[in-house]
């Protein structure tokens, strides 16, 4: 059995580094494997330093920034593994990550597996749930998928119980997912309409739609540092902006759209209302709010744009 292990990095080096180190320690054991760098024209990369952390190590660099789909594309078309790992350039290692590759390996039926990811704080992060639908955005909207997290009719997107043994899920994270090439490659890859976010969630719908199982393994967990403050940024709410109504399109239909837009309009609003209103007593939620007001001035003032041009293309 061969390792596949695929990178998509753009301008994080100060994670990649860390995160081929970590990895390199329990990887050993394994003969064949090889890791795969996808560069989406960084900035800064030093590719000696890069390739110095291992001779298994093979660097693409892409001329522009192709995107996290088609990134992953790229690393899975120049490599030959039977087991692959997507990996996130932010996650560090600090346990051995076999026995999650075990799992898969042993379970023929599964195609999809995601382990137990935590914040740099050692805290739990949440990294799998359900599909998205309009009555489950709306569970989140308005909390009651955390307010009621016992109760199956109000889950949200994300899984607010954290599961302590190994459990079949709707979908796992793409910051660390590993994927049986047989799956990967009957539905052929990642959907490169997505730019960045949601396109793992599709690839395990799709999987999913194929007979296979996606599963959750908590016996193996990984830090993953969430890219630090560029997910705050407006560059992060633009990269993601569109990724939700191209998903809803592909799976609900054209008419989800405007639901979906005033949807999250609304909640949008209602939530930068909140934060703002906590964070007169916890500066910790005006990085939530800034968040949320971005989101919101993108989704009145962008996304009607992105609907029209989904709708007519």
């Amino acid at each position: 059995m061969k390792l596949t292990f695929v990178i998509v990095h753009f301008n994080q080096a100060k994670y990649l580094s860390k995160c081929i180190n970590s990895l390199n320690k329990f990887i050993k054991k394994y003969n064949e494997y090889e890791i795969v760098i996808v560069d989406n024209s960084s900035l800064f990369l030093n590719s000696k330093e890069i390739k110095g952390c291992t001779e298994k190590l093979l660097l693409i660099k892409n001329k522009t920034n192709s995107g996290f789909a088609a990134g992953n594309n790229i690393g899975f078309k120049n490599s030959s593994g039977d087991i692959f790992i997507f990996i996130n350039p932010d996650i560090e290692f600090r346990v051995d990550i076999s026995n999650a590759i075990k799992y898969i390996e042993e379970n023929k039926d599964i195609g999809v597996v995601g382990i137990r990811l935590l914040n740099y704080d050692g805290t739990w992060q949440r990294s799998y749930g359900n599909f998205p639908t309009l009555w489950r955005k709306f569970c989140d909207a308005f909390l009651l998928s955390k307010i009621f997290k016992s109760f199956k009719f109000f889950k949200g997107v994300h899984e607010y119980n954290e599961f302590k043994e190994p459990k079949e899920v709707e979908w796992v994270t793409g910051a660390f997912m590993i994927v049986r090439r047989e799956a990967f490659q009957q539905v052929k890859g990642f959907d490169e309409d997505f730019f960045l976010y949601l396109e793992d969630i599709d690839l395990c719908k799709r999987i999913r739609d194929k007979g296979w199982k996606v599963v959750y393994y908590p016996y193996t967990e990984a830090i993953h540092y969430l890219g630090g403050e560029s997910k705050l940024s407006k560059d992060f709410v633009i990269d993601h902006g569109d990724s939700p109504y191209i998903y809803f399109k592909k799976h609900h239909g054209r008419w989800s759209l405007p639901i979906l837009w005033i949807m999250t309009l609304t909640e949008t609003f209602f939530k930068s209302f909140l934060f703002e209103s906590i964070s007169l007593f916890n500066e910790r939620y005006k990085k939530s709010f800034r968040m949320c007001w971005n989101t919101f001035k993108f989704s009145l003032l962008k996304s009607p744009l992105i609907i029209y041009k989904l709708i007519n293309p």
